[in-house]
């Protein structure tokens, strides 16, 4: 049970406490002192943050603008088969710099 000290006190497992001090404490002490008002019980609250993950918002303004996904971690047989659900045409022999720079000729966007 965690609980924030109102009075200085003392517990054998958790030492002496100063108020304000939030600690962890069994539950029959915990009872005891928020009964004789030493301590107050706390509320465990679990603050979820937001996760924002800057490079897919990078990404995903990229695509918005262009129509392209983030072709860095493609393979060339993933940027080719890209490239034929778009109806564009690769050359065969094309290296990936080649491809992306193709690709990117291609406003997809509009």
């Amino acid at each position: 049970m965690k609980i924030r000290v109102r009075k200085t006190t003392f517990d054998s497992e958790v030492g002496y406490c100063t108020p304000g001090m939030v600690v962890e404490v069994n539950e029959t002490t915990g009872n005891r002192w928020t009964k004789y008002r030493i301590a107050d019980a706390v509320e465990e609250v679990v603050v979820k943050k937001p996760v924002v993950d800057h490079e897919t918002v990078v990404v995903k303004a990229q695509e918005e603008k262009t129509g392209l996904p983030d072709m860095e971690p493609m393979t060339k047989a993933e940027i080719r088969e890209f490239a034929e659900k778009v109806g564009v045409f690769l050359p065969v022999k094309a290296s990936k710099v080649e491809m992306v720079k193709r690709l990117n000729e291609v406003n997809l966007g509009e």
